[in-house]
């Protein structure tokens, strides 16, 4: 049996408040206020990422302390991926309506590749210095399907091994988006 544990074992969340000031250019309130909730959650989640640990015993008896690794580790980092991405997207989207880009009619299409297209086709360069971060957010989240991963060899080895620049380019882009102005 493996137990869990916190190192360190508290966490100051920053409050909606604070990430709300962060948030100010997001035209739309609506999403912004979206935008606020994820960004105090991911806050919260690469705290679990960075700080659990685990222990266990082996056949011997001698007792195993590590910080968290292998599978479970790599299901935090796409989790991580996929609430960077979308909160990138929602950015991402509410800039493109508020500068009128071209955009699907139906807002239903309005997907992640849809608003990448968009952005490609304006003349806009504000998010050139990430952009390649963007898009890596884009094409790594869809590994959330399983056929998708397994399509793309991304198994928990090669998440664990793209980490830093998984969480980079999420860090990068979010950091640029919250920039933006319209």
């Amino acid at each position: 049996m493996t137990d869990f544990y916190l190192d360190p074992r508290s966490f100051s969340i920053p409050g909606l408040r604070d990430i709300d000031e962060e948030w100010s250019n997001i035209p739309d309130t609506r999403i912004k206020s979206m935008i606020v909730v994820e960004s105090q959650y991911l806050a919260f989640h690469k705290y679990l990422l960075d700080s659990l640990c685990f222990q266990w015993r082996d056949s011997n008896g001698k007792v195993i302390v590590g910080k968290l690794n292998h599978s479970v580790r790599a299901g935090a980092i796409k989790a991580a991926v996929l609430v960077s991405a979308s909160i990138v997207e929602a950015a991402l989207r509410a800039h493109a309506e508020q500068r009128k880009y071209d955009l699907p009619k139906n807002e239903r299409h309005r997907t992640f590749g849809a608003l990448v297209e968009a952005w490609e086709k304006s003349s806009a360069r504000d998010l050139a210095a990430v952009w390649d971060d963007v898009k890596t957010l884009k094409d790594h989240r869809n590994t959330i399907h399983l056929y998708k991963a397994a399509d793309e060899k991304m198994d928990f080895r090669e998440i664990l091994a793209a980490e830093e620049g998984l969480l980079g380019s999420g860090n990068r882009a979010i950091d640029a988006v919250k920039k933006l102005t319209s």
